[in-house]
């Protein structure tokens, strides 16, 4: 009755809610100063509901004429304005190509055109068009950055701004030796947004200040984080101040990007440019932070921290493991330390302390039972995977022929009013199998399979103990003797190897089982045993189908503005895979980078076999847009 028991200690069965992260508050950080005191601005707001230009036509266009007759399309700045109109009006069903496409085409207006839009009004209405589309899809840092600089240098020494429905706010900084202020610009739309969903923009730059008092902001070595943007669901300030002692400041943002481990940008001035300071090819990624401490033998600031890792998802307990890291300041970079004799550890939780005793099916029920038993008793169901914990539990309880007790887990642990969440599918399904009187324990097992995914039973070991349990003799056809006891046989093999006995492989029509093979002994029963699947029955391994764009190479081009470098990590991409050919996305975009390289003839014979090779795909028709018909 220890189930029962447990149930009537009144703990509450819901597992809590975490509150979603929130974004730091813009109160200065003690030792910041805003820049001056000046009064607030009246502001001036970009209403989301003006009409955007007219869209441009949309068609599918294939090449009507030889390559001789397509040169390369002579853009003009509203053309490629234009086409941004389109591409951000397709966001809603574009996906990851549109995205991109737009990233690329924006690039591709400020390489040919620096600093378009040249026309205010167009700048704004492509601001409204960008804020306008799915949440997070649109990139609008080259739009929003020169707008936002601009408002603020026709009205310097603002300690903050409210402008187009942006909020501003200016903190005082010195990223550079000189005795001019420098600032740290925090940029938030819309200005009145307090919680994280409700944000549509929210990015940190580092500006360096100017003797008339205006600003210029830094250019920036890195894909500056901007919020929501791509998997970016948030960006915070955690400190501004000299951490390397080097009488300058430095910047550390923390970004949530939907890992386990947040990243945390280091981010300083040296040569004119805001840069990274973390060792190239390095993230810092913090579980949770320690504490900012100075080593022993200098004083310069270590970062302790603990980095997380998701421990195995399979059997679906909530475990994250630690491992201690440091970071420390050392010529020039941030770099990590980490003691070669430390191992990640799991936390002390319940998802861990189960995790630590899986395969749970592999013990005999009682020792099963006891395991979870005493994890639930230490931890209470109300931490992290109570609910799983309750209905394994009530799986065993089963097992052990404790009907009463699983029915009890089952009925408290199901939600009120929700039919679709985890919990809510295995408790009813749990409930509706114990129903059926006829019903054995791997028939509840593989009920709890087809309810959902990463059900609480493993349906191949309660067969396998099913399997070990049933007396079947060799005297008689072995699949009627299986299909008596309800096993549904779908295939069976014999199976003759070199050194083992003759043996036949079956399969199951049973949710969630492999195959298993049973081998005739001489007391005329059968050995059960895991096997793996005959020839012939071995699931299909498929070739790789297209190369895809490495963000290496996407990074070449959009971040250091260097379409060589591009070129040159797609060639290498395409020599070590020489049997599989790049995908429209990554042809596009080294046809652009050929263009953009001044390699004319190459690009255009790119765009034309792309444009030709996929006339129906956003990339093909993206590439016919840079030809012109003679």
């Amino acid at each position: 009755m220890a189930g029962l028991a447990l149930l009537a200690m009144g703990w509450s069965l819901t597992l809590p809610r975490l509150d979603a992260q929130g974004f730091a508050t813009n109160t200065p950080l003690p030792g910041q100063v805003p820049l001056t005191a000046a009064p607030a601005q009246p502001t001036v707001t970009l209403a989301l509901n003006t009409p955007a230009p007219a869209e441009l036509p949309v068609m599918v266009s294939t090449p009507d004429a030889p390559i001789e007759n397509y040169p390369l399309r002579l853009w003009l700045e509203q053309d490629l304005i234009a086409l941004l109109f389109q591409q951000i009006a397709a966001l809603d069903e574009g996906g990851a190509d549109a995205r991109r496409a737009l990233q690329l085409t924006a690039y591709e207006l400020t390489a040919r055109f620096p600093g378009a839009p040249t026309r205010p009004e167009q700048r704004e209405d492509l601001i409204r068009a960008a804020l306008r589309a799915p949440r997070g899809a649109a990139d609008v840092r080259w739009l929003v950055q020169p707008y936002i600089l601009d408002a603020l240098n026709r009205q310097p020494g603002q300690p903050s701004l409210e402008v187009g429905g942006f909020r501003v706010d200016v903190t005082a900084a010195r990223f550079n030796p000189d005795a001019v202020p420098d600032a740290l610009l925090h940029i938030l739309y819309p200005a009145t947004a307090a919680e994280a969903e409700d944000v549509l923009y929210e990015e940190y730059l580092l500006a360096e200040g100017r003797p008339d008092g205006t600003l210029a902001l830094l250019p920036a070595a890195y894909d500056s984080p901007v919020a929501p943007f791509g998997t970016i669901r948030s960006v915070s300030l955690q400190r501004l101040e000299d951490m390397n002692r080097d009488t300058l400041d430095e910047v550390v943002l923390v970004v949530d990007d939907g890992q386990a481990n947040e990243r945390w940008w280091l981010l300083g001035a040296r040569g004119g440019a805001a840069i990274d300071l973390v060792l190239p090819g390095e993230e810092i990624r913090v579980g949770s932070l320690v504490a900012w401490a100075p080593p022993a033998t200098a004083d310069i600031p270590v970062l302790q921290t603990f980095r997380f890792r998701v421990e195995s998802a399979a059997p679906g307990w909530p475990c994250i493991s630690q491992l201690p890291v440091d970071w420390a300041y050392q010529a020039n970079f941030y770099r990590p330390v980490i003691d070669p004799a430390a191992q990640y550890t799991f936390q002390e939780t319940l998802g861990c302390r189960l995790l630590a005793a899986e395969p749970l099916f592999a013990r005999s029920p009682e020792a099963a039972v006891t395991a979870l038993e005493a994890a639930i008793v230490d931890f209470t169901v109300d931490a992290p995977g109570g609910d799983r914990a309750l209905l394994t539990l009530a799986m065993f309880y089963v097992l052990q022929g404790r009907l009463d007790e699983a029915r009890a887990i089952a009925a408290a642990v199901a939600p009120a009013g929700e039919t679709d969440s985890w919990t809510a599918r295995q408790s009813a399904a749990l409930t509706e199998a114990l129903g059926i009187a006829s019903n054995t324990a791997l028939d509840v097992c593989e009920a709890l399979a087809l309810a959902s995914v990463a059900p609480v039973c493993d349906v191949d070991a309660v067969l396998g103990r099913f399997l070990g349990l049933a007396t079947l003799s060799t005297s008689d056809d072995l699949v009627p003797q299986l299909e008596a006891l309800g096993l549904p046989v779908v295939e069976a093999v014999t199976v003759t190897e070199i050194g083992r006995a003759t043996r036949t492989v079956i399969s199951f029509n049973l949710e969630n089982t492999g195959w298993w093979g049973f081998a005739a002994q001489r007391d005329g029963t059968y050995l059960v045993e895991k096997a793996d699947p005959p020839t012939g029955f071995a699931a299909a391994v498929l070739p790789a189908g297209l190369l895809e764009v490495p963000a290496t190479a996407y990074d070449a081009l959009l971040v250091n503005d260097d379409p060589e470098a591009a070129l040159t990590i797609l060639e290498t991409l395409a020599q070590n895979n020489p049997d599989v050919p790049l995908s429209p996305a990554a042809r596009f975009l080294q046809a652009l980078s050929y263009d953009l390289a001044a390699s004319r003839d190459r690009a255009r014979q790119a765009y034309y076999a792309l444009w030709t090779d996929f006339p129906r795909s956003l990339w093909g028709q993206l590439a016919a847009r840079h030809l012109e018909r003679r």
